[in-house]
């Protein structure tokens, strides 16, 4: 049965919860009752004669959920988990273990400016132990989304490779993952390298940042058309100042620099005169 109910009334909004003595978990329950914690909807608690209460100010909020109604720019939706992921990577400092966490996308709150999470916390004993994990959260919420531009999707591509593609997945590794990338989007400059391609002797200018590659159109920002043997979406160039990396989205037939295999979702640094193969594709990469 759904525990969680909306209450509202003259002085706010609340999201409440109801558990029995008996469930109660009395070490996360005086963490949150004592401590303002980053990321966490404030907690406050109360018992009746059928048990105990929390229940969460969500006034000024809007759920995660509505917010994924309408389309999102990927720029939101990466500071959106961003901040998810510092929540969860920072609950260590608490002695709080994620397992607490509710991951729903209905049960996490953001803020006007629609990029800083807050998650709930319950002080329940064994609340997650057959609930969606992190990793899986997080793919779920990527794949939800609509975004407005194929680029967009692109990139949200590269962030699902990730998960896909790590083993002994940490939420510490993947935000500083984000944080790379963060970094890498700030300046780049797209527009003077070029892709040579073997066949037919293309010479193909990189003019955005991130660059896709694939046989889709709607998606690749380089289309290899009629070649089934490419991804739809196969790949991505991607400008950091002036270094450039190449990362695979988890291709059926794999990205190669110089001969050596890329691993989904991991970046691998090109320079002028490397030789890139995607599936049976053959390109030069060069800088003007």
């Amino acid at each position: 049965m759904e525990r969680f109910t909306v209450n509202q009334n003259g002085f706010g909004t609340w999201l409440e919860y109801r558990f029995s003595a008996a469930e109660e978990d009395s070490v996360i329950q005086g963490m949150l009752a004592h401590n303002r914690i980053p990321g966490l909807l404030p907690a406050e608690f109360s018992e009746a004669d059928w048990g105990k209460l929390v229940r969460y100010d969500i006034s000024t909020r809007i759920s995660l959920a509505a917010l994924m109604q309408k389309e999102m720019s990927f720029l939101q939706t990466a500071a959106i988990i961003k901040s998810i992921t510092d929540t969860v990577s920072g609950m260590q400092d608490y002695l709080i273990g994620t397992e607490s966490l509710v991951y729903e996308p209905e049960r996490i709150y953001l803020d006007a400016s629609g990029t800083e999470a807050e998650l709930v916390c319950l002080p329940v004993l064994d609340w997650n132990c057959k609930k969606t994990q992190f990793r899986q959260f997080l793919r779920d919420i990527l794949y939800g989304i609509r975004y407005p531009e194929p680029s967009d999707r692109n990139r949200a591509l590269k962030l699902i490779c990730f998960l896909n593609g790590t083993d002994g997945f940490s939420a510490a590794d993947f935000s500083a993952f984000l944080e790379r990338r963060e970094e890498a989007g700030r300046i780049h400059s797209a527009g003077r390298a070029f892709l040579l391609r073997e066949h037919g002797n293309e010479k193909i200018p990189i003019r955005k940042n991130p660059f896709c590659i694939g046989r889709e159109g709607g998606a690749a920002d380089c289309l290899i058309d009629g070649n089934q043997a490419v991804s739809r979406v196969h790949a991505v160039i991607e400008a950091d100042r002036d270094r450039y990396f190449i990362t695979d989205l988890n291709s059926t037939n794999h990205s190669f620099v110089d001969g050596i295999m890329i691993p989904a979702g991991m970046p691998m640094e090109i320079r002028p005169g490397s030789k890139i193969r995607l599936a049976d594709e053959n390109f030069e990469f060069t800088v003007l």
